[in-house]
């Protein structure tokens, strides 16, 4: 059924989607991230379409579960050097805010390298 599936999902989708079961009449697709889940979850109608008319497949309901691939690396982020500028901004900010704390954060982002 999976392989029957395939030539129908759109072409995007077939490296970061995979079926994973048919139960009680639905399809449950795992995508890798929540970004390709809503992308497969905006082509369902097309992919409902296909199972029923050209694959034989009775769904009438696609769900899709986010599983990261393993050994998928969170995304980090990319750190940036500020400014001297922007090192100015923050230090006159946190003179002119009365919450000691965030004064504090923003004098100590502002001294980060």
């Amino acid at each position: 059924m999976k392989s029957a599936l395939w030539p129908f999902l759109p072409p995007s989708l077939r490296t970061r989607c995979e079926l994973a079961n048919f139960r009680d009449s639905t399809l449950l697709f795992v995508a890798d991230s929540p970004l390709w889940a809503a992308r497969l979850r905006h082509a369902s109608p097309q992919i409902l379409h296909a199972a029923r008319q050209r694959c034989k497949i009775p769904a009438t309901k696609l769900r899709v579960r986010v599983v990261p691939k393993p050994g998928a690396e969170d995304r980090t982020v990319c750190s940036r050097r500020l400014s001297d500028a922007a090192r100015e901004h923050l230090r006159r900010a946190a003179e002119t805010i009365a919450d000691e704390e965030l004064a504090k954060q923003l004098k100590d982002l502002a001294e980060r390298e």
